[in-house]
């Protein structure tokens, strides 16, 4: 059985470009320094629990990475990436 981990991108880039649902407002700066610290916490939080990690970097040209549970599907029990 291959052992799961989470893919996670930290939010170098984070931003709101273009507004594709109602929570979305381009006039909402992310704040970079919160973003960081949650993404921080969060990281550290699935390593107390002994959550492997995969890193993806971040690309400017895509500043909505941090969900990179988007970026990809299962299938048979693999992961694969878009």
């Amino acid at each position: 059985m291959q052992s799961k981990k989470l893919l996670m991108c930290p939010p170098n880039y984070f931003r709101i470009d273009y507004e594709i649902n109602p929570w979305m407002h381009k006039e909402n700066n992310v704040v970079s320094q919160s973003a960081f610290s949650q993404f921080n916490s969060l990281v550290e939080a699935y390593k107390k629990i002994n959550i492997p990690i995969s890193m993806i970097d971040a690309d400017p040209e895509l500043p909505d990475m941090v969900y990179s549970a988007n970026y990809g599907f299962v299938q048979d029990n693999i992961f694969y990436c878009l």
